[in-house]
């Protein structure tokens, strides 16, 4: 069974600043919500199929709302890069206000597995190779993936959010090696305040693109280092693409500000409970991210 690294113990805590809907006016007392999901590669797999029942959204004062899904989404999360999406609410109308935090309800593969033989169908599950393992997210089926980030949807208008999985930091082999683990990692952006940087990795020499691999820290001028549970943490990462003999790469839905983009070739190596001195970064570069723009930074290898 091929290794895949992922956070032992991620927790779904993605900030307290509110995020804030656009548009509204105070004539009305109820918006509408969409929401979009992303995701960040893992290496390694070819599939990461994640099964979707319901969404629940809890108002700041009130009880939680449920919105059941008309059918189970069975997303895999592999075809969600470079900007592509899914939606799993498309403009719901829900009263107007401060909710607290949305959890999304799964339908994950059981923790122990003895009593039946696993069923894709039914279940999540991962990808590797030709062959299908289960893939369980720890008491998933009780708590769901909970986003613990307040958000406003504004009376008379909408809100628009994306929620972006990063598989590189979330997904782990179990000790017993018959199933994978999913500690999930997700960003969630205000679609109409987000950029994205984009651009060219060249003079390649003996590397390949198929290694490459970026990742975006907070700030400028940071000394890039792997995901190992110690700043400085990337906020995202992506895999290059090579598309008509042009090495490129892509990472969407960042929030305006100061970034740096670093390259690396080793990122199949990167093992988020370690300092891998193994994973080294050949080039680092910063970038400034403007809402509604594409920044584009060119990575070009020294010769």
């Amino acid at each position: 069974m091929k290794k895949l690294y992922g956070f032992a113990g991620a927790v779904l805590l993605l900030g307290m600043a509110a995020l804030y809907g656009c548009g509204g006016s105070g004539g009305s007392d109820t918006g509408r919500l969409t929401l979009k999901l992303s995701d960040a590669p893992v290496d390694g797999a070819t599939h990461v199929w994640i099964k979707f029942d319901a969404i629940e959204i809890k108002p700041a004062e009130g009880e939680r709302l449920i919105y059941d899904l008309a059918e189970t989404q069975r997303i895999d999360l592999l075809t969600l890069t470079n900007g592509e999406t899914a939606t799993l609410l498309d403009g719901i109308e829900l009263p107007a206000g401060q909710y607290n935090w949305i959890r999304l309800m799964v339908n994950t593969a059981p923790e122990d597995l003895s009593g039946g033989p696993f069923s894709e169908e039914n279940f999540c599950y991962i990808v590797i190779g030709e062959d299908a393992f289960p893939l369980v997210i720890p008491s998933g089926d009780q708590s769901g993936l909970k986003l613990n980030r307040p958000f406003v949807v504004p009376a008379g208008g909408s809100a628009n959010f994306v929620l972006d999985f990063d598989l590189r930091k979330s997904v782990h082999t179990a000790e017993s090696g018959d199933k994978y683990i999913l500690r999930p990692t997700i960003r969630i952006e205000d679609l109409s305040k987000v950029g994205t940087i984009a651009g060219e990795i060249t003079n390649l020499g003996v590397n390949t693109c198929a290694d490459a691999a970026v990742y975006v820290f907070g700030g400028s001028g940071i000394v890039p280092d792997d995901v190992d549970f110690i700043d400085p943490e990337p906020i995202a990462s992506a895999k290059a693409v090579e598309t008509e003999g042009v090495c490129g790469y892509t990472v969407p839905f960042l929030s305006e500000g100061p970034y740096t983009v670093a390259l690396t070739f080793d990122a199949a190596l990167d093992d988020p409970a370690t300092d891998d001195a193994s994973v080294v970064f050949d080039l680092a570069a910063d970038a400034s991210v403007v809402e509604d723009s594409v920044t584009t930074v060119n990575l070009a290898l020294p010769l």
